[in-house]
């Protein structure tokens, strides 16, 4: 087995698709263990790094401690709450409004967090971010764009505040996920020096990964590249985040070679990441631990993947030895690693890997049980393959791929 054998789950996009995958998330009877989403309960033993920074920064925001946060790097996935919430067999909390979730899902910290947001015209700028991001993290991007004022319709007469430029883009990617119109905006403004250093960096940031996921190596990305270079060398160098910062430019740029197959200079780049992130960790702060190792899961993700590109498997499955260390609750781990020690050879540690999504519960159990069935069917066991597939597919049954396992299995 080799890892341009092993078929890659996805999950079609749409609205009928998506329809589709919450009815069947309804009945399944896989809840998700994380109940952070869904009315911000306290992380459990299963919350991922991204769910304990969510609510750590409720928890900042409600306590008037919002100026303490550290930068963190990773949001979840818009449609968390929902698919979660239909995990729970609780479409009551599917509702657009944040003040409308039951009352027996809202926790305490909740419902402060919505008297918070309400008195937006009392809270400071840090206070503003954080609300801000946390309604994007919890799916209610009208929210966050009142809590900024912000008109989201018209982007050919937007213009960036030099305070909130990075939340506006947040919010504005929400509704203009596709259009060049958005990528211009911010690669004018990653060039504004009235704008945040450090905004302008994520701004920058910003258009070479669009560019590097859609394979394009345009001008524009290599203008960006060199803005955000620019906004590094305005950022305070005494700070140990000022080298997180400098890891996640770095993370962009190698996509700029690897998009030239340059396997060299790209790992080079990612090496370098990696020193930076290193000298970034901080020496003392627990929530500061935590936000280093949100920025360091996208790293080490990002090289077991480019890794594996490059046929480097060992080297592959050595990083994701460092995510399983560092974020052992997050499906990307699991997925990822189990993917490497597949394209190692070493199949059945990566079924243990695999396994290790199954407790996650809701959508993850749709890609873990797809895998394991794939492994299964390579090892012979056809019976056991057909039990996961058929439990994928109960999880969620728009991935065409799991039919067609189904459908080539002896009878």
């Amino acid at each position: 087995m080799s890892e341009l054998l092993i078929p890659r789950y996805q999950y079609p996009g749409g609205t009928k698709p998506f329809a589709r995958r919450i009815r069947a998330l309804l009945s399944a009877d896989r809840p998700a263990a994380c109940p952070v989403h869904v009315g911000l309960a306290d992380p459990q033993p299963l919350s991922d790094t991204v769910a304990i920074s969510t609510h750590a920064i409720a928890r900042h925001l409600v306590e008037g401690t919002a100026a303490a946060l550290p930068v963190f790097n990773t949001r979840p996935p818009d449609a968390l709450r929902i698919l979660t919430a239909a995990s729970w067999n609780r479409p009551d909390a599917f509702a657009e409004e944040f003040g409308d979730m039951p009352a027996d899902l809202a926790s305490g910290l909740w419902s402060q967090v919505d008297q918070v947001c309400r008195g937006r015209d009392s809270l400071t700028p840090p206070e503003l971010r954080a609300a801000c991001d946390l309604m994007l993290r919890l799916g209610y991007p009208k929210r966050a764009a009142e809590i900024l004022g912000m008109s989201v319709t018209d982007l050919d007469a937007y213009r960036f505040s030099p305070r909130f430029a990075r939340e506006e883009m947040s919010v504005l990617f929400k509704f203009h996920y596709d259009s060049p119109r958005l990528e211009q905006l911010a690669l004018d403004a990653a060039a504004d020096e009235r704008i945040d250093a450090y905004a302008r960096l994520m701004l920058a940031n910003f258009i070479v990964v669009r560019n590097g996921k859609r394979g394009t190596d345009t001008p524009q990305a290599h203008r960006a590249a060199e803005l955000g270079k620019a906004a590094l060398a305005s950022l305070d160098d005494s700070e140990p985040a000022t080298f997180l910062a400098e890891h996640t430019w770095l993370r962009a740029v190698a996509y700029l070679p690897f998009l030239k197959s340059d396997t060299k200079a790209t790992l080079a780049t990612l090496d370098r990441a990696e020193e930076c992130l290193v000298l970034g960790r901080p020496s003392h702060g627990t929530l500061r631990l935590v936000a280093w190792e949100d920025h360091a899961t996208p790293l080490y993700e990002t090289l077991g993947k480019t890794l594996l590109i490059f046929g480097q498997v060992e080297l592959a499955v050595a990083a994701t030895d460092r995510l399983v260390e560092l974020n052992p609750h997050d499906r990307r781990t699991w997925n990822l690693r189990g993917r490497a020690l597949v394209a190692a050879g070493r199949v059945d540690e990566a079924l243990y890997a695999f396994e290790r999504m199954l407790p996650l519960g809701g959508l993850a159990v749709a890609e873990a049980a797809f895998y394991l069935g794939w492994v299964y069917e390579q090892l012979g066991k056809p019976d056991l393959a057909r039990d996961h597939y058929l439990l994928s597919q109960r999880v969620d049954p728009t991935v065409d791929m799991v039919d067609e396992r189904l459908k080539s299995l002896p009878k």
